[in-house]
């Protein structure tokens, strides 16, 4: 009946098969994660813009746990992910969707070792309160299990949301330490548009060259570090980065390419709504060896 209730309302992220770290380069992050919730009486809230890879720090701890990268305190968890609308899903008649909530927290309280993220946490405040008069909302129904030993739990926001919806309410935000979450540096981003290449390539056999590879992942790195990105379009860095990279290898694979080539990318990044001006690939050798170094230097920092 609990496990059934885990079951129905949550995805496990530590059942995913991962090939790769999906937070690579969020070391900072993911320890100031791991801090947060070997705290007694705190949970996690991730505040950072849209794209910063909120959900993908989660995903990562998800990886470290599965590769006994964790301390020994966080070693064998379980995360489960869930959403105001996986609760919500059901609920034609009054009062259940409260019971699935309670449900849910109840059967996480019975069980060893584990970590509940919500998305889009913001979503809790006010959801279900119009369903009744006397009903209450999830923010306010899940308030005693937050503090739970038996319950860690991860929470992800945007800034405008946070400030919007969760701040309005003191006796749900003091209960969450707050883990700001920042675009990564040129860089770093540099490193994780190189891997996403790499990803890719083996994902879907296609080959790319070795300069290439270099000069690309320090182009884009560069263009959409700077002021080159639609301020209509609110997706940050990395995924603004990444959406090029895959739709450069969605141009490869529509044409049965066996290796990537310059155009694909000039056509993924000129085509892209997320970016204006023309993409060009730095190909001087100064400006790429010195982002490289500066790299290096961040990676063994």
């Amino acid at each position: 009946m609990q496990l059934g209730a885990i079951k129905e309302f949550c995805e496990c992220l530590t059942d995913v098969k991962y090939k790769y770290n999906p937070a690579y380069e969020r070391e900072f992050e993911l320890e100031e994660l791991m801090v947060t919730l070997l705290t007694p009486g705190k949970s996690s809230l991730l505040i950072g813009k849209q794209g910063v890879g909120k959900t993908a720090i989660v995903e990562g701890l998800a990886y470290n746990i599965q590769n006994n990268k964790v301390p020994k305190s966080l070693k064998g968890f379980k995360i489960y992910k869930t959403s105001a609308a996986m609760l919500n899903s059901n609920c034609i008649y009054n009062g259940m969707l409260e019971k699935n909530v309670l449900d849910l927290f109840s059967a996480l309280e019975h069980e060893d070792k584990v970590i509940l993220f919500v998305d889009e946490i913001h979503t809790f405040v006010g959801t279900g309160r119009s369903l009744s008069r006397n009903s209450l909302d999830i923010a306010n129904i899940i308030k005693p299990f937050i503090t739970s030993e038996n319950i860690r739990l991860i929470g992800a926001t945007t800034d405008y949301e946070y400030e919007d919806y969760i701040k309005d309410d003191p006796a749900f935000s003091r209960r969450f330490d707050i883990i700001s979450i920042k675009e990564p540096s040129e860089s770093a981003l540099r490193c994780i548009i190189s891997k996403t290449i790499e990803k890719y390539s083996k994902m879907y056999n296609i080959q790319i060259d070795k300069i290439l590879h270099i000069n690309v992942s320090t182009s884009i790195a560069y263009y959409t570090s700077q002021s080159y990105r639609n301020d209509d379009d609110l997706m940050y860095n990395p995924d603004l980065a990444i959406s090029i990279v895959a739709k450069a290898f969605g141009y490869a694979r529509l044409y049965d390419k066996k290796q990537i080539e310059y155009e694909d990318f000039i056509r993924a990044y000129n085509n892209s709504q997320r970016v204006v001006g023309d993409f060009k690939l730095l190909t001087e050798t100064s400006k790429v060896a010195k982002i490289i170094n500066a790299s290096n230097r961040f990676k063994h920092s």
